[in-house]
């Protein structure tokens, strides 16, 4: 089992890998906004995870050419709609919402 904490709105959540931090937050009623509608064609659901970055699936070509066009391509920085967590987290993943 692993939780994400998403700052700044301090809210704890237990998180099932292999979804999207996107799909994750519109379950549990967390605001991130998604105007491709998820489909990794726009840059409004950057995020920035501050603890536990690796255990997340890799940075696609696809999400990194966003994140470059938002000059945001530095390590942590992803995309919530292409992020999935792959490997469990026995500590809290940390995610700033609106980086």
């Amino acid at each position: 089992m692993s939780y994400f904490y998403f700052l700044p709105i301090k809210r704890k959540i237990l998180v099932e890998k292999y979804k999207s931090i996107l799909d994750i937050s519109l379950e549990n009623d967390i605001l991130i906004e998604h105007n491709c509608g998820g489909n990794c064609a726009c840059l409004s659901c950057i995020i920035y995870v501050k603890r536990g970055i690796s255990k997340f699936n890799k940075v696609s070509n696809k999400e990194k050419y966003q994140l470059k066009k938002a000059k945001k391509i530095k390590r942590g920085y992803r995309l919530a709609c292409k992020s999935y967590l792959v490997k469990e987290s026995y500590r809290d993943i940390v995610i700033y919402l609106n980086k």
